[in-house]
């Protein structure tokens, strides 16, 4: 899969851990998404710090359509646990 990341506000030691937490969870839905083809699923996660936390957001696209889900949490790994359970 293609995914490709947007950091909004987000210190750049918290992009790294975040990369690395999303590569972890990123597995499960790989295995829900094996029909098709590998080439033709792009995800896009953004991750933006707001006043009261972090808000996700993944936009996934497939042959047959595309997802929309959100996230949110005190912290950015909170955030994206959050996106990966709604997505």
């Amino acid at each position: 899969m293609q995914t490709r990341f947007v950091f909004r506000g987000v210190d750049p030691e918290l992009r790294e851990e975040s990369r690395q937490r999303w590569a972890e969870l990123e597995q499960r839905l790989d295995k829900l998404l094996r029909r098709f083809p590998e080439d033709q699923r792009r995800l896009s996660i953004t991750l933006e710090s707001q006043k009261r936390g972090f808000e996700a957001q993944a936009v996934l696209a497939l042959p047959t359509g595309t997802l929309v889900a959100h996230g949110h949490g005190e912290r950015n790994l909170d955030a994206l646990d959050d996106l990966a359970d709604r997505v």
